[in-house]
């Protein structure tokens, strides 16, 4: 007996997909005129079986219905978090030190997207911990004293932000083109 309960709940973990053509099935035995069900042969396993078919809709209707709910309420959590993060993320640009607009400014001056910077600049890593910039390759080259160059991109959304608003980094819209 227990054997089948945990068969029953390992199949109530499938993908809920599954479940719509059971809905669709049942549906269609439950719900069509018998002259629509007279050519499969259908008519008798519907009058036998009708609260079977009608507890099997209900349930896999369910299972729909709960699963979009829950695919909703997960879209709108990672919406919200993104929200939040964008959020975080441009106060994080209004309030950046003169060392960060510094390296910002090297960006913008040079409308390029991408720089070889220092991997052990604390300035560096803040940025990219910030998720303004991240580093794009594990080679980098010795620069002319020693510091460790890597290629550093500015993210997209950065990117925009501060060509709307290069105030942020001490610059006049005249001086970005």
């Amino acid at each position: 007996m227990t054997e089948w309960i945990k068969y029953v709940l390992e199949w109530l973990k499938t993908s809920p997909h599954y479940f719509f053509p059971i809905t669709v099935f049942c549906g269609f035995i439950l719900f069509v005129p018998e002259f629509v069900l007279q050519p499969f042969g259908l008519n008798g396993p519907r009058v036998i079986g009708k609260s079977y078919f009608g507890a099997a809709f209900l349930f896999s209707a369910a299972v729909i219905i709960c699963s979009g709910i829950l695919c909703f309420f997960a879209w709108t959590r990672e919406k919200y978090r993104q929200w939040i993060w964008q959020r975080n993320s441009i106060r994080y640009l209004h309030g950046l030190t003169e060392e960060e607009k510094i390296v910002l400014r090297l960006y913008l001056k040079g409308q390029t997207r991408s720089l070889r910077l220092d991997i052990h600049d604390g300035i560096i890593i803040g940025l990219a911990q910030a998720l303004i910039i991240s580093q794009v390759s594990k080679v980098g080259r010795i620069g002319e004293i020693s510091e460790m160059l890597f290629a550093f991109n500015i993210h997209q959304w950065a990117w925009d932000y501060l060509n709307k608003h290069p105030e942020l980094v001490g610059l006049s819209h005249d001086k970005v083109s």
